[in-house]
């Protein structure tokens, strides 16, 4: 057995190194279900709620859905060069992310299995963990050893959480409240990040969207000087006014000091299996 994911509240989803999938009721002793997906190991399995779907990718390079409900294979992708080694859902599941062995983020879009849409490289090494911090934002872990967080359409690098030295980041696991990243590696450590500047940033932007649309609606409203002269003045000088109470956004910090001040606890290889 190489992995294990959640497929519901008395299912569990097992690989293994052959390449099967097999579902498990707790309340039974066999599993219901076995499926010979790939043709090597699975590496990697995520949920789709909203589908009730099990995406898994394997060493074979290929990405695969599995319909829950329906019991069968949905789709499956063209092998890639590269073996897969990660997967997560963003974009409210229209997105998967595929991470590989070349360092290379495929994207797929959701019912087109086929073959990726997109392509974000950049890693330097094998992305052997991968997990969503929200529906824009993936957390990356490589085989350098450095935790990298990620923003998809736009991609783009937003900052870089920590790292084991050089040894390969195995497994990434998020705190319900997503405010602690633990993560861990070959040095046989467990770490715990805490991600508090990140959220920060998040509500950051989303003050920033609000102020601008705030300030679209004024220059739309201000933008008609027919208009602007049939109001009464009370009304010209609402709509002047109209986003001014917003907070504005703080100063962006650099990418460089973004997660300065973050906070990293280290704990023995005896805490690894809870991840």
């Amino acid at each position: 057995m190489t992995r294990l994911c959640a497929a519901g509240p008395d299912l569990l989803a097992s690989g293994d190194d052959v390449g099967k999938v097999c579902i498990w009721d707790e309340r039974q002793k066999a599993a219901c279900s076995s499926h010979a997906v790939h043709s090597e190991f699975v590496s990697d399995m995520a949920k789709h709620p909203r589908e009730q779907c099990l995406v898994s990718v394997s060493g074979d390079g290929t990405l695969a859905v599995l319909d829950l409900r329906k019991n069968k294979l949905r789709g499956k992708s063209e092998p890639d060069e590269d073996e897969m080694g990660s997967v997560a859902l963003v974009r409210h599941g229209s997105k998967i992310i595929a991470g590989s062995q070349d360092g290379v983020l495929s994207i797929f879009s959701w019912g087109f299995f086929n073959d990726c849409s997109d392509r974000f490289p950049g890693h330097p090494a094998s992305i052997d963990a991968l997990i969503s911090y929200d529906e824009d934002i993936v957390i990356t872990g490589a085989s350098d050893g450095i935790i990298r967080i990620l923003n998809i359409l736009p991609n783009k690098l937003v900052g870089i959480v920590g790292s084991h030295d050089d040894y390969p980041v195995e497994r990434l696991s998020l705190s319900s409240d997503a405010l602690t990243l633990a993560s861990a590696s070959h040095d046989d450590t467990v770490k715990l990040w805490d991600l508090t500047a990140l959220q920060d940033e998040s509500e950051e932007e989303e003050d920033v969207k609000e102020v601008e649309s705030g300030q679209a609606a004024v220059g739309k409203d201000t933008s008609s000087e027919d208009e602007a002269e049939a109001a009464p003045r009370s009304q010209k000088i609402h709509k002047a006014e109209r986003g001014a109470h917003k907070i504005p956004s703080r100063p962006k910090s650099q990418a460089a000091d973004f997660f300065a001040d973050l906070i990293v606890t280290q704990h023995s290889s005896e805490l690894a299996a809870g991840i």
